[in-house]
């Protein structure tokens, strides 16, 4: 199972066919502690680069993306009651969504670790 990174600072794991998204470590230091999550409502399908949550935080606003386009499948309502989550185990319990990638290809733009700790370095 490969992550993979945005240079938006977002995360992506595929595991059989579902993909994983959240916001990566980077991202939450320099936002600050999250407070609560908006989600665009009343959308399935995502194209790749469009927003689906907005994370409020005491640094700003942070607009989280679509790495890949495909459907929406769940969101991680833990994180209403956890919103912790986000700063404390963003790549972990801090998750954001899952989603049915439409198109798996698309991770070729996507950066590997290494690749993204070279970007934010």
């Amino acid at each position: 199972m490969a992550t993979y990174f945005t240079k938006n600072h977002e995360w992506i794991r595929i595991e059989n066919g579902t993909a994983t998204i959240g916001v990566t470590d980077h991202a939450q230091k320099q936002f600050g502690m999250a407070m609560f999550v908006d989600f665009l409502e009343n959308k399935e399908t995502f194209k790749k680069g469009e927003i689906v949550a907005v994370i409020n935080a005491n640094g700003g606003t942070f607009e989280v993306h679509a790495p890949v386009s495909g459907q929406l499948l769940n969101i991680n309502t833990v994180i209403d009651a956890t919103i912790g989550y986000i700063n404390s185990a963003p790549m972990d319990d801090g998750w954001l969504w899952m989603m049915t990638p439409s198109d798996e290809s698309e991770l070729g733009d996507l950066m590997h670790e290494h690749a993204y700790k070279a970007f934010i370095a």
